[in-house]
């Protein structure tokens, strides 16, 4: 048995004995009841993009098995594909920060130089 297994066993193991001497939170407690009256268009709005941003992306299990079961690619060179997926992931990854890095740069430069020009009418 694994580490992860035994951890869980024991877990297990407490709550039963924890259930089996009756040990339960004492006194009524209720919960007020839970009214809803509709979503916010905030929320709307976020579950649209949420939505449009993970469009279209599949995962790469799906893909695997679309490659190995049309025959696409031989099965050995599937794992390639996918080290050759996380490689272009990773790459994408330092690009987007490096590009974010350079519109900060950009914003402090521009605040500097805004800073130090003459006021109108001064």
């Amino acid at each position: 048995m694994t580490n992860g297994g035994k951890a869980a066993t024991r877990a297990l193991a407490m709550l039963f004995l924890v259930r089996a001497r009756g040990l339960e939170p004492s006194g009524e407690r209720h919960a007020a009841p839970l009214t809803t009256r509709g979503f916010s268009p905030t929320y709307w709005r976020y579950l649209a993009f949420a939505a449009l941003a993970v469009m279209g992306f599949a995962h790469f299990a799906l893909i695997a098995f679309r490659f190995a079961a049309d025959n696409v690619v031989a099965p050995a060179t599937i794992p390639l594909l996918f080290a050759l997926a996380m490689g272009v992931d990773a790459g994408a990854a330092y690009l987007v920060a490096f590009s974010i890095l350079i519109e900060l740069a950009s914003l402090a430069l521009l605040a500097r130089v805004l800073r130090a020009a003459p006021r109108a009418g001064a």
